[in-house]
């Protein structure tokens, strides 16, 4: 059993700027769940193309954080040009 002054810290110890995304996934009678994603590859492209080389199940939504700006989208709507 992990201390509390063990356990990993909540916050990341470095700010993440501009817009993070996340998969939703389902996984039909085991459910959906919001893809686990490296902070690295966590970008509208990797995740566009994670999504065309079909590496998740039967992906619902993307969804879009960006906390420098206090907002959250479904990205899973928006248009690119």
């Amino acid at each position: 059993m992990l201390r509390m002054s063990e356990a990993p810290p909540l916050v990341p110890s470095q700010k993440v700027y501009g817009t993070v995304y996340i998969v939703l996934d389902d996984f039909g009678k085991l459910g959906r769940v919001y893809r686990e994603t490296d902070e690295t590859a966590a970008d509208a492209e990797t995740v566009i193309r994670n999504l065309l080389l079909g590496e998740y199940h039967r992906p619902v939504r993307v969804i879009a954080f960006n906390t420098d700006e206090g907002r959250s989208i479904d990205a899973s709507r928006e248009s690119r040009p």
